[in-house]
């Protein structure tokens, strides 16, 4: 057998991580108005690249 494969682990302990409490979208009306202004822009752009794409491979 390769040595590798007889060596135990030492640390056999169970950790436990506390996640706290997750955030829920939705609680600032700020945020999510600037979040829909970044898709709405990020959704143009791509239509807009690829309008300009169909136009070169035409």
């Amino acid at each position: 057998m390769k040595a590798a494969l007889l060596v135990e682990p030492t640390d056999r302990t169970r950790h436990r991580v506390q996640k706290g409490r997750q955030l829920v979208p939705g609680t600032d009306p700020r945020v999510d108005t600037l979040l829909n202004m970044v898709m709405s822009l990020t959704s143009e752009v791509a239509v807009l690249r690829g309008a300009s794409r169909a136009r070169m491979s035409a």
